[in-house]
């Protein structure tokens, strides 16, 4: 028997509803940082782990969105955490030209 692959948001259209807010949220949070909000881009996909969320800023962004010691991006990862229902991953990377 062979098994099928379907996303989980396939099937749950909360979920998929779930996934672009919680990535509209990671954006405002984002473009309210930085100092190049047109250059911020944010991606949103499921995958077997849960759901990831990617996040890229220009290169003169990454020091102010990851923060002193991380401290930045882990209360991003904090806030989108909790008002989430279900495991999301954040990565935030710089946009090379």
């Amino acid at each position: 028997m062979t098994r099928r692959s379907s996303s989980p948001t396939s099937k749950n259209p909360h979920r998929k509803a779930c996934e672009t807010m919680l990535a509209q949220a990671v954006e405002h949070l984002i473009k309210n940082i930085v100092d190049f909000p047109d250059d911020v881009s944010v991606k949103s996909h499921e995958n077997a782990r849960g759901e990831l969320i990617r996040v890229r800023v220009n290169p003169e962004d990454i020091g102010r969105v990851i923060g002193r010691n991380g401290r930045t991006a882990n209360a991003v990862r904090t806030v989108i955490q909790a008002i989430s229902d279900h495991k999301v991953r954040v990565d935030i990377m710089d946009v090379r030209k």
